[in-house]
């Protein structure tokens, strides 16, 4: 009795620092605006987060979202290139960060994702990832679960829905903000000595002559490291495929269809490399000083140029929000 008396403790501090967070975000963020439907509410944060770790939520309950997204590994997973599916086998693209993530314009690597509660509804239903094969199969299983008696009521006022799910666990995913590090008090917080001289000359060479922040954007006020597009940075063409049995892999072009866009992807915010190594799309990593130099060598290797799309155009596949029926199946492309 004791101890459920101090989870609930444990939960509901969780819960205030969550909409602290929300409200106040850390040093180095900007505000966050968020609509009205996706205003911050501690009953949809405990619920997502209770989602999120749960690996009842895949088809055969042996994997969940923290699966891939480690929160000790900044909410993605360095200990392979590439996560594995519920069913064993490798995906063919390394798991993003989820730090931060209530920023971003469009989801996932190749931006197929309008939304954050629209990306969720993707790994849950693809076949190689958490592989529900129905709609209606995940709400009867959910339903059938105690725990989650009544939880969907208090937190929406309505039963378990697969929109709600989505909605539920972007809640959680909204309150991962990370910011406060040793740059963000030395350029937004006035303090001289937390980055060391060399720190604040590589700085000036990441927004000079390297030309870093020409995709890794920081403002002025606060920085979040990056402009939201989408990029050919010529990795992949230098690097080659990492194994043989991943599949080709042509970025925003296989939303787009538009010769242009291949094969780049989504710019990730490098405000998370306080937490990990540096990671591109197919989980290639290495220390930053060897990163830097490969993806200089590699940007010379191919004509640079930003896709027309890289900001906008629409998703060539159906969102499972959008379905109308509970007990459809989405696509079936890995898309991760």
């Amino acid at each position: 009795m004791l101890a459920a008396a101090a989870s609930l403790a444990g939960d509901r501090d969780r819960n205030a620092e969550a909409l602290a967070r929300i409200a106040h975000p850390p040093l180095g963020l900007p505000s966050l605006v968020l609509s009205e439907q996706d205003a911050p509410d501690a009953e949809r944060i405990a619920l997502g987060r209770k989602l999120f770790f749960d690996p009842r939520l895949s088809g055969n309950g042996s994997i969940a979202c923290a699966t891939c997204h480690v929160p000790e590994q900044a909410f993605t997973q360095t200990g392979r290139p590439t996560p594995k599916g519920a069913d064993g086998k490798r995906l063919r693209r390394n798991a993003p960060s989820l730090l931060n993530v209530a920023y971003e314009e469009l989801l996932m690597r190749d931006g197929e994702a309008p939304s954050l509660q629209a990306q969720i509804l993707v790994p849950l239903f693809e076949p190689h990832e958490m592989a529900n094969p129905t709609f209606k199969g995940l709400i009867v299983r959910l339903e059938q679960l105690p725990d989650y008696r009544d939880r969907f009521e208090k937190a929406f006022g309505a039963p378990v829905s697969v929109p709600l799910i989505g909605k539920a666990i972007a809640s959680y995913e909204r309150s991962l903000l990370c910011a406060q590090s040793p740059f963000d008090r030395w350029r937004y917080g006035g303090e001289a000595g937390a980055m060391t001289a060399q720190a604040q000359q590589g700085f000036r060479l990441f927004t000079g002559k390297a030309q870093c922040s020409a995709c890794h954007s920081v403002g002025e006020r606060d920085a979040l490291f990056t402009d939201h597009g989408f990029h050919n940075t010529g990795l992949s063409f230098r690097a080659g495929p990492p194994a043989a049995e991943t599949v080709e892999d042509r970025g925003r072009q296989e939303v787009t269809h538009e010769p242009g866009d291949a094969p780049s992807s989504r710019r990730p915010a490098c405000a998370t490399s306080r937490a990990r190594l540096p990671t591109c799309t197919t989980g290639r990593s290495a220390p930053w000083r060897r990163w830097c130099a490969t993806t200089m060598a590699a940007a010379r290797a191919i004509p640079r140029r930003t896709p027309p799309s890289a900001r906008s155009g629409s998703a060539s596949r159906r969102s499972p929000l959008s379905s109308p029926s509970s007990t459809a199946s989405p696509a079936t492309a890995s898309r991760r």
